[in-house]
């Protein structure tokens, strides 16, 4: 049975230069210790953006999903015809 660790998981944050980013040397420490098997991804947005620009940063990390899914997961979430 697959595990939450077991499958390659995005953690998300929006940011305004995300790639300078502190965290992106950190998470990598953090994900070890845990034992996850996780990647980060930044979503830059400038300061001052209008809402709109907010808005499709965050539906852009809601849709994030894990980078490979178990088999009879990626089953489970397939559109029906």
């Amino acid at each position: 049975m697959n595990t939450v660790r077991d499958v390659p998981q995005r953690f998300g944050f929006i940011g305004v230069t995300t790639q300078g980013s502190l965290i992106n040397q950190v998470f990598p420490l953090w994900a070890d210790a845990l034992g996850l098997n996780a990647q980060l991804e930044g979503v830059d947005v400038p300061l001052g953006a209008d809402r709109e620009t907010i808005r499709q940063a965050v539906q852009r990390l809601g849709r994030a999903r894990p980078v490979a899914q178990p088999q009879a997961q990626a089953q489970q979430q397939a559109p029906r015809s």
